[in-house]
């Protein structure tokens, strides 16, 4: 049986995948924030061996104080859209050069927070683009308590064996035949408690396959922006669970 998280998802019209390690990798942002903490869980879904597995990790979709208060951009800092997904939008590469990330390759879209508080705020202009929003984990060495500048929008995993799980995951998608991109889902705690829209926007680019390839460009290079809506995701269980079969990215 399919994991309900996917059903839910793909009641709201978000395309979820199936077959042999064919990943569903989804944020859910905490309603319950804590400035500077990683509170927000990262959901990692798959099938292997002819069962569903779920894992569950901690991980922060916010910018940490240093890149609140001192954003990289005049525009203010990046944070990524809730109740999304990004198609096709991430790749294996190098992470500011240094190690094996999930690195930006297709368009994803954020808000700007200028204010310079310690506080991510989900309103104002929206832009789509190309910013270098990556998935990376934060120390090498432990598990990570405060943000701080390990991320200024970037998906990043407290634990680094947490992510190096991930990571292999990663590479047992391509191995398997299910392209070397992987797209993402973003949606708040409270999102799959509302009843589904009809026509809700929850994709940026659609495409068949996650493998579908999307043109590299600069992390500076930015796209017309546009005027993005709220919306407010249930909690996932944690622990990694078998299920059964499903379809991909």
């Amino acid at each position: 049986m399919k994991p309900e998280l996917l059903t839910q998802l793909e009641a709201r019209g978000f395309k979820t995948f199936s077959g042999t390690y064919n990943l569903n990798l989804i944020g859910i942002r905490s309603k319950n924030q804590v400035p500077n903490k990683f509170k927000d869980r990262f959901i990692v879904i798959y099938e292997a061996d002819g069962k569903w597995h779920e894992l569950e990790f901690p991980f922060t979709s916010l910018p940490g104080h240093y890149y609140l208060k001192n954003p990289s951009r005049i525009n203010g800092t990046a944070v990524l859209i809730h109740n999304r997904q990004y198609r096709s939008c991430w790749k294996l590469g190098l992470h500011r050069g240094k190690y094996e990330a999930l690195t930006q390759v297709g368009e994803m879209a954020v808000w700007r927070d200028n204010n310079k508080d310690e506080i991510a705020d989900f309103n104002g202009e929206e832009e789509s683009g190309y910013f270098g929003i990556n998935c990376h984990r934060a120390s090498e060495y432990r598990e990570s308590e405060s943000i701080d500048r390990w991320s200024a929008g970037c998906q990043v995993l407290a634990n680094p064996s947490h992510f190096a799980v991930i990571i292999n995951l990663v590479k047992q998608q391509i191995k398997n035949g299910y392209g070397d991109t992987c797209s993402y889902i973003l949606i708040e705690e409270d999102y799959l408690n509302n009843p589904p829209q009809e026509k809700e926007q929850c994709q940026v680019k659609d495409s068949e396959s996650q493998s579908k390839s999307q043109k590299r460009s600069s992390p500076s290079s930015e796209k017309p922006s546009k005027k993005s809506t709220k919306r407010k995701v249930p909690p996932v269980k944690a622990e990694a669970k078998s299920r059964k079969k499903s379809d991909k990215k």
